[in-house]
């Protein structure tokens, strides 16, 4: 009995730890910028060291148009001749984004890196991202997590580009001999913003096949795929000692006709952990076509705050907030705010999960059926009785026939 304690202990406790996040209200003004309270059970908790370049009055919106890009704990490479600048010709919220411009600079090596501090145990980074190629066929290498501060193709590393026209694809590199190749599908087409969304988990340790890239990738009005889950993957050879830590938005365009492509980056988010929320356009998490990450500012197990990223919602519109936790859970039905508007929302109630079904009783075994009663034997054939002789009669004496007479 003790053993049978013990078990359901641990599953109720399993069960628990694997529970996804419950959202009971929402409080707020539901505006950019504006702080918003969400109170619930099950948000786990969040390191909070989060780099966010979006949102209304953030590094992006508060830059000068046309300015170098600059901003404490990124750094411009591969060389300072050639370099990102603020720019309001595209923009995937508000009125800024960040421009690679190779038909400015002839020249399509311009890239920018974001440093961390520390190697990486987990990262998660999401960004919108659009290129227009101006009709050039080529490489664009849009993102590589480096061990080091550099553009140049070595390991240990992952490293995401496509070619115009061409396959995507992601390197996975232990050496620059000694790697994995895979190829996804549905990165941007010239002309549309993109969502490009990534988890990065490296091995433990060299030589561990431990590891986890996941890359999820929103197109307008699509349904947001996981176009690459790659598993138990070896991101260290055995005995390295370099680890991974640099975030590098390369936007490299090369490999053909140069000086003719274009490159935007807007909201910008990187962090240590798949926990964050979203704002999304339907009403289960599954459905939508279309999320916004948030800026949290507080987080507990049972609450949160933060400041709400309108993204490219509008006033007026119904968005439906979702908490995601460490493990990638999510509360599959979304809290519905209106942007614009203030107050406090009761979250829904989450549907009861439907009984498991139950099989259907067995159908009654055939019974054989009686035998029927044997007949009753005929009766055995009788011989017909033999005809009986006939009678004659004998004629009268003569003295009786004259006694007759008289």
């Amino acid at each position: 009995m003790k053993k049978l304690g013990l078990c359901l202990c641990f599953l109720l406790l399993w069960s628990t730890a694997q529970a996804a996040p419950k959202v009971n209200s929402v409080g707020g003004q539901f505006s950019d910028d504006s702080s918003v309270s969400v109170s619930g059970s099950g948000f786990g908790s969040h390191p909070m060291k989060i780099e966010w370049l979006g949102g209304r009055s953030g590094h992006i919106e508060s830059a000068n148009a046309g300015a170098k890009f600059a901003k404490s704990g990124w750094s411009i490479l591969p060389t300072e001749n050639f370099f990102p600048t603020y720019d309001t010709t595209r923009a995937y919220s508000g009125s800024k984004s960040i421009i690679f411009d190779s038909v400015r600079f002839g020249d399509g090596r311009i890239g920018v890196a974001y440093d961390p501090g520390a190697a990486l145990t987990n990262g998660y980074a999401s960004w919108m991202a659009r290129i227009e190629t101006g009709g050039a066929t080529g490489q664009w290498k849009m993102f590589r997590i480096n061990w080091e501060r550099n553009v140049v193709d070595t390991g240990p590393e992952m490293t995401v580009f496509n070619w115009f026209g061409g396959p995507d694809q992601v390197l996975l590199r232990r050496t620059v001999a000694d790697r994995d190749r895979y190829y996804p599908s549905g990165y941007p087409e010239s002309g549309e913003w993109v969502r490009m969304e990534m988890f990065l988990k490296p091995s433990s340790a060299a030589g561990r096949s431990d590891g986890n890239v996941e890359i999820w990738v929103h197109r307008p009005g699509k349904s947001i795929q996981r176009v690459l889950n790659v598993t138990n993957a070896m991101t260290y050879g055995s005995g390295e000692t370099n680890r991974w830590r640099h975030y590098i938005f390369q936007n490299y365009q090369g490999n053909g006709p140069g000086g003719s492509s274009r490159v935007w980056m807007d909201d910008v988010y990187v962090q240590n952990t798949k926990a964050r929320l979203e704002l999304g356009n339907a009403a289960t998490w599954s459905a939508c076509t279309q999320r916004e990450v948030q800026y949290p500012t507080a987080w507990n197990d049972g609450f949160i705050t933060f400041a709400l990223n309108q993204g490219a919602f509008k006033a007026g519109q119904k968005v439906y907030l979702y908490v995601v936790d460490a493990n990638g859970s999510v509360n599959e039905q979304g809290t519905p705010v209106v942007l614009g508007t203030s107050g406090a929302v009761t979250a829904p109630t989450e549907p009861a999960p439907a009984p498991a079904p139950t099989a259907p009783a067995p159908a009654p075994a055939p019974t054989e059926p009686a035998p029927a009663p044997a007949p009753a034997p005929a009766p055995a054939p009788t011989e017909p009785p033999a005809p009986a002789e006939p009678v004659t009669k004998k004629p009268l004496a003569p003295k009786n026939l004259k006694l007759a007479m008289k």
